[in-house]
């Protein structure tokens, strides 16, 4: 589901922290496009109305949102310790400081109202990394285009990160 290619990643970092690997290709993918799947997404109210022009349909966090467009895809990472890519003179994209996963059990779809899982799982990952919380400057969120959502991870990111929540850029892969 929405986390599957991130909980990959955590897997990959955690068997090259461990030693387990020097390297590790990670990835996931998705076929959404079922009918069990697109009639549970209509009845919930989360998918946005069809349009010719998808670009003014899906907007996570905008004023202006009107849900999500279900879809399929796939990607894939490749991971390596520092040492291996040192070693191999290779171009760092980016590094991983920290690996955080939680979950609030609070329904099979919802988070809950309070925000507090989502305000933890950030605060933990900053803290983890070595980080204050001026150091975050990107956020890529869940970001379904849909009032409830967007609205619970604005709440919980200007919980966990304060004043310096307005200055972080946030976007989302869907």
């Amino acid at each position: 589901a929405c986390a599957t290619g991130v909980v990959s990643v955590l897997g990959a970092v955690s068997a090259i922290e461990q030693g387990t690997c020097d390297a590790a290709v990670a990835g996931s993918s998705e076929e959404s496009l079922v009918p069990l799947v697109l009639c549970g997404f209509n009845s919930m109210g989360v998918l946005a109305p069809e349009s010719s022009d998808p670009a003014s349909s899906v907007k996570p966090f905008s004023k202006n949102r009107r849900g999500f467009a279900i879809g399929s895809g796939c990607g894939a990472v490749v991971l390596e310790s520092g040492e291996c890519a040192m070693k191999r003179g290779a171009r760092v994209y980016a590094e991983v400081k920290a690996v955080v996963s939680c979950a609030d059990a609070f329904h099979v779809t919802n988070f809950d109202p309070s925000s507090e899982s989502i305000k933890y799982a950030i605060m933990k990952a900053v803290a983890s990394a070595g980080l204050e919380d001026e150091g975050v400057d990107y956020i890529n969120a869940h970001g379904t285009a849909t009032r409830m959502n967007d609205s619970l991870e604005t709440r919980a990111i200007k919980k966990a990160l304060g004043g310096g929540a307005g200055r972080v850029s946030i976007s989302s892969t869907k």
